[in-house]
Formats: C-alpha cells, structure tokens, sequence
C-alpha cells in the first residue's frame, strides 16, 4: 500500500513549516498548569528546517536491527517527505527513535501480568507511554494508552484508523490553530483532485519533473548521476519554484 501523490505533496507543505509540522503548537489548557503545558510545548516544538528525507541505505540499517522489513507506506514517507517529526501530535519518530522505541517494548514484557508488546504493532508516534502504532499485518493504526491497563491489556489497544494514509490525511486536512488578522478571510483544507495536480504540473514543469525522480528506480536515479545516499536533497537543489498549495478560501 502506498501514499497517494496529492498526500505526499500535502505532507511535505507542513513538515517544512514550524508552525504546522506537529500538533504541539495546538496544545491548550488553563490556569497555572496551562502556562506549564505551554513552556513545555515552546521547549520541545520542531524548529527551523525538518530533517530530510532518508536514503535507502537508512532504510535498509533500520530494518536490519528492527529484524522485518517497514510497511511500504511508512517507508515512503521517510524516503519522500522526512525523516520524521511531522504529523499528529508530535510528529513521527525519526527512523532511529523508531527503532530505539521498538527495542525498549519489544526487549522485556511490559504488560501488568508479563504480557509481551504485540510483534505486529511497530510504534511510530507518541510520548513515553502512549504511542500509535502502524499493525504491520492489517496497515491499521493502532493506539495504546498505559492508563487504559486497568480495563484489561486488550482493551489498552483501540484501533484508531484503517490505514496510515487515511490517519495522516485526516490529520493534514485540519488547519493548526492560529490567530486572525483584522479583515482575514477564514481558510479551511481541501485536497487536490487529480485533475488540480494534473493542471498544476503543467504550469510548473520543473517541479513537474523533479518530483518524478521519486517514482524512478535506484538504476534510472545512478543514471542520471544521482548518489545511492542522500538523493532525495539533490533533487531539489536550487529549486527555487513554488509548490502546490492545497488550501482554498471559504466565505465569511
């Protein structure tokens, strides 16, 4: 299964924004206890330009320790968009916190009665405890809530979507809270259609034609000159064109 070009496109548009990369700038609460949640958040938000995308070689480490291969969708946001930190609440683990997380769950049971980490289920977001998780057989999201341990270890997992690409699409399509300027007009998210990006890359050849050497083989990238390793920056060096903007106006 793999991520749709118009998501892929979507993704790449907020991870290169601070503001929007993560939910960590909408996180709110009152009081004294709001000012902490805030200084936290201040502390740990992404800043400046997010990680680039990783190489095949990364790919190919990481699986070896993890000891299984990435879901293809997963592997195509790390190869496509960046090496994590974008997306719901604080972003996706780089590659190396991904396969660190999976060492500590899955290296001794963690379960109240010695129950094992579920093999399928690979962490990819989340704080200390409370991770999502991608099921590496349905491609379902999987969330885990230590606090729910109480109710029964089963009834801790609560499938939370049937597939990455819908999760982060639904996530993508909300606009990170923010204040209005005097006379704004308010903005809500809208995907492309297939006919919009057929239109735009027609408009824009040169974006056109950069991001087709992400649907290329390792063969047809070497031929043009491109490095096994940190190709994906070389593509889009000294692009200085704009990028598809999938937000439209809604009327007051």
């Amino acid at each position: 299964m793999s991520i749709s070009n118009q998501l892929i496109v979507t993704l790449r548009e907020r991870a290169a924004d601070p503001e929007r990369r993560t939910d960590a700038n909408r996180m709110k609460a009152r009081g004294f206890m709001g000012v902490i949640s805030r200084l936290l958040v201040k502390s740990t938000r992404p800043r400046g330009r997010p990680p680039g995308p990783v190489s095949e070689a990364n790919i190919g480490r990481a699986e070896g320790e993890l000891g299984f291969a990435l879901p293809d969708d997963l592997r195509q946001l790390y190869l496509e968009v960046a090496d994590g930190g974008f997306g719901p609440d604080r972003g996706l683990y780089r590659l190396k916190d991904l396969v660190a997380k999976h060492r500590e769950f899955t290296g001794e049971p963690i379960g109240p009665r010695g129950q094992k980490w579920p093999a399928h289920l690979l962490p990819i977001t989340g704080d200390e405890w409370d991770v999502h998780s991608i099921d590496r057989k349905t491609g379902k999201i999987v969330y885990w809530d230590v606090e729910e341990i109480d109710e029964g270890w089963k009834k801790s997992f609560q499938e939370t979507s049937p597939s990455l690409e819908e999760w982060l699409g639904k996530w993508a399509e909300k606009l990170p809270t923010r204040k209005r300027k005097r006379g704004e007009r308010r903005y809500h998210a809208s995907q492309f259609t297939d006919e919009d990006y057929d239109r735009w890359f027609a408009d824009n050849p040169e974006y056109a034609r950069r991001f087709a050497v992400f649907s290329m083989t390792p063969e047809e990238r070497r031929a043009m000159g491109l490095p096994d390793e940190g190709w994906e920056s070389k593509v889009w060096e000294g692009y200085t064109g704009g990028y598809p903007k999938p937000w439209i106006k809604k009327k007051d």
